[in-house]
């Protein structure tokens, strides 16, 4: 499994499926993909979204009426939150103890691309 970074524009024109296994939304991007013009991405995008230290979970991308500072912090023990809108799943990876560094992070890691795996053993993408 391989990284390379794509714009929102890229996310708007790409057909994901046929891209991208997964899309990861890091922290200092979190706000800019909270413009609601993205969440009918979110919703039918044929590839799960991972978005990390977001402390509001999925929740500020996947619904359109809320405003990024009405949703709480939703998952202030997760360093990472998962959604898939082609089924609705969501998920949550915390940090073993809570604490950031490098191995806790590797292992959150390590826990999303086991989920990416199960979607494309279950007939996923």
């Amino acid at each position: 499994m391989g990284f390379r970074e794509v714009t929102f524009q890229q996310l708007e024109d790409l057909d994901l499926s046929a891209e991208l296994d997964a899309v990861f939304i890091t922290k200092e991007h979190l706000v800019e993909a909270f413009e609601p013009k993205y969440t009918k991405i979110y919703h039918q995008a044929e590839v799960p979204f991972f978005y990390i230290e977001s402390k509001k979970s999925h929740v500020p991308f996947t619904i359109e009426e809320l405003s990024y500072d009405e949703v709480p912090d939703l998952s202030s023990d997760m360093y990472a939150t998962g959604y898939y809108g082609k089924d609705a799943s969501h998920w949550g990876y915390g940090l073993y103890n809570g604490v950031m560094n490098e191995t806790n992070i590797q292992a959150v890691y390590s826990h999303i691309f086991t989920t990416i795996e199960s979607l494309h053993n279950d007939g996923g993408t």
